[in-house]
């Protein structure tokens, strides 16, 4: 039989009720006893990793939408089977919307304890979504639990610290942006115009400096709306973030940007100037890890789509500063796309 301590009860009895909502009813010392604090994981520190070679090879995993509702089995199920055919990454990233809410201190626990310890030598680039920028309330907030709990490297705007980020890992240059703009207009509003006027201060930097293989976009939302109502009224071809930012991502030579949000695998393959192409960046549409799941339209640019959007996938990728392989699978090991990208910055 287990003992705890009365401190280890009343942490663990404070948890659930937070993670419940009911933070407010509580007395406010109690709260800031509970107050966020860096999770122990490997986050970015400086400007590129250490121990990987510029030249790779990087074997990284890509999950999102590892958000749960009242158990993060799922989550911890889908870890378990990539970790369990892939083996241990050098680098992993969950792509937004990690928990179901972001001002829930059960959620984050439990997000990071259905991960039993397997991340704990590999570099975690985290990248926020919708879901860290709700409060307790489900009414949009500003997203302190995401910040407090993942420091990473500055992007020369103090008011956002920690919303977006470039960082060198192996090969690859990671530019990690925000697409919550939506969501924080009324409480952190100029969002846009400060990551478009960062990605093309990092290019130059990167100019100045030495450009890695390979440029790859993380970022939570779509190009592509499907069903979703923007926040123009429409619905259905390209998103508010992909028209906000395809045009960039062409000017600025970006390989390949991955996304989640819809909780679907889709892969686009070559998108350039809002058209198919021969060339320019490749979108995909990375498939859930959680177990939040919808049925989502295809859309006419869907080259691959998951045959089931009720199952949990995840995608791998292997590198070097000659090529790079992105796989799609399934927790259960059916693979659902396999593509492989060459590059002539070597």
């Amino acid at each position: 039989m287990n003992m705890y301590s009365r401190r280890h009860f009343l942490r663990l009895s404070l948890r659930v009720l937070l993670g419940l909502g009911l933070g407010a009813l509580l007395p406010a010392p109690l709260v800031r006893a509970a107050a966020t604090r860096p999770l122990p994981l490997r986050l970015p520190t400086g400007s590129q990793a250490p121990g990987i070679s510029p030249k790779g090879p990087l074997r990284m995993l890509v999950f999102t939408d590892s958000q749960c509702g009242t158990s993060y089995e799922a989550w911890a199920a889908t870890i378990r089977a990539a970790f369990a055919q892939f083996g241990a990454p050098d680098a992993f990233t969950v792509i937004g919307d990690l928990v179901d809410n972001g001002a829930s201190d059960w959620h984050w626990q439990s997000w990071y304890e259905a991960m039993a310890g397997r991340t704990a030598d590999a570099l975690f680039l985290p990248v926020m979504g919708n879901h860290e920028c709700y409060g307790e309330n489900w009414q949009n907030a500003l997203p302190e639990g995401y910040l407090a709990r993942f420091p990473v490297p500055g992007n020369g705007r103090p008011e956002f610290q920690g919303y977006y980020y470039a960082y060198d890992c192996g090969p690859v240059h990671f530019l990690v942006l925000n697409t919550q703009w939506g969501e924080l207009a009324e409480l952190r509003p100029g969002l846009i115009a400060a990551q478009r006027a960062f990605l093309y201060a990092d290019a130059a930097k990167q100019k100045s400096q030495g450009r890695r293989p390979w440029q790859i976009v993380l970022m939570h939302k779509d190009i592509l709306a499907y069903d979703e109502v923007q926040p123009d009224g429409t619905s259905g071809g390209f998103s508010e973030a992909g028209r906000t930012f395809m045009k960039d991502f062409d000017a600025l030579g970006i390989d390949l940007v991955l996304t989640g949000h819809m909780h679907a695998y889709r892969s686009r393959g070559h998108i350039k100037n809002f058209q198919r192409s021969a060339d320019g960046p490749v979108y995909i549409m990375c498939g859930r890890a959680g177990n939040e799941y919808y049925a989502v339209p295809k859309d006419p640019f869907d080259l691959v789509a998951a045959p089931d959007d009720h199952v949990a996938s995840y995608v791998t990728i292997r590198c070097d500063e000659r090529a790079l392989t992105l796989e799609a699978w399934t927790t259960a090991g059916t693979r659902l796309d396999r593509l492989t990208l060459t590059s002539n910055r070597q």
